[in-house]
């Protein structure tokens, strides 16, 4: 059975998103874009962040398309982050690749 797209969907989230760099004021993500990505006309990423203590993910970036790296700073040390990346078309948000990350000590 095939699936047939239709390029008026929510488009797919990233994929593998991984922390590369982990400091104790900022972590370094990359990702790489959802497949089909150009064909969902995917036109930027939304990154949104919560600690666990937190109950809701706030909005700290949106980046275009082309970029799949970003640095979230000015963290707090020895804090566990949730941080979830989701793509976005003009028929909205893919649901969100997630990872928990926990700052450097102090």
């Amino acid at each position: 059975m095939s699936y047939i797209f239709d390029h008026e969907d929510k488009p797919q989230p990233p994929e593998n998103l991984k922390a590369i760099n982990v400091q104790t004021k900022y972590i370094i993500l990359s990702w790489n874009p959802p497949k089909h990505g150009d064909f969902y006309q995917i036109r930027n990423y939304t990154l949104e962040q919560k600690t666990e203590t937190s109950d809701n993910f706030i909005v700290i970036q949106t980046l275009p398309y082309s970029r799949t790296t970003t640095a979230i700073e000015d963290l707090e040390p020895s804090t566990e982050y949730s941080i979830r990346v989701s793509s976005n078309n003009k028929y909205g948000r893919s649901d969100g690749a997630l990872i928990t990350q926990s700052t450097l000590p102090g």
